[in-house]
């Protein structure tokens, strides 16, 4: 029998929008739920499903403490970087309260300016995007398809008939863990799964 130790939900450097990603990946669509295969051993199908769960959930762990790292890497370089070169155009010969508005819509640098801030945006552009390629593109690519590995894991766990008690169990735990402190209601369709299962073993059907 799979364990059935529930790992404490992962909660990333950015709560918000990992909050809301996790969040919105919860949904099951009908077509899905429709498409569940009928096995004849259920409790074997059941540990299947946590055993993914499982080892999606570990791979977020370490897809997570990639991600932060290449993000603190990626912060520092920024930093050294420094800001993107300002256009000469905002720099006006004159305080514009001085200026009509016709002089401030038509004015432009001297060509001069305006080359060299073209040359120096482009270099800071180039070395801007390195960088981001780098420390953050990959990991931030492999973050994902973590995080939309352990929802499909977490999904398939919820629209799967509960086939004993621990399993309910188990179920229960896990809404509450994805959903506490998030700031949301749980989902519909998680909540339906749920409260089925509940209802058969109240009715004693499972």
């Amino acid at each position: 029998m799979a364990t059935t130790y529930l790992p404490g939900a992962v909660r990333p450097a950015n709560p918000t929008r990992r909050a809301f990603i996790a969040a919105a990946g919860l949904t099951i669509p009908a077509v899905a739920m429709a498409a569940m295969p009928i096995v004849s051993n259920p409790r074997s199908g059941w540990d299947s499903l946590v055993a993914e769960f499982h080892r999606a959930d570990d791979a977020q762990k370490v897809a997570d403490k990639a991600h932060d790292a290449a993000e603190t890497v990626h912060f520092a370089g920024r930093k050294l970087l420094g800001e993107r070169p300002k256009s000469p155009n905002s720099d006006y010969p004159r305080p514009i309260s001085d200026m009509t508005i016709g002089e401030l819509r038509d004015y432009a640098a001297p060509p001069e300016q305006q080359a060299q801030h073209a040359t120096a945006l482009a270099e800071w552009q180039a070395k801007s995007d390195e960088l981001d390629q780098r420390y953050k593109r990959d990991a931030e690519d492999d973050w994902h398809d973590a995080v939309d590995a352990r929802e499909d894991a977490v999904n398939a766990i919820f629209a799967y008939p509960a086939p004993d008690r621990t399993a309910l169990l188990f179920k229960l735990d896990l809404a509450e863990r994805e959903y506490h402190g998030l700031g949301i209601d749980l989902d519909e369709t998680v909540a339906k799964h749920v409260f089925t299962d509940v209802r058969r073993f109240a009715r004693g059907e499972a």
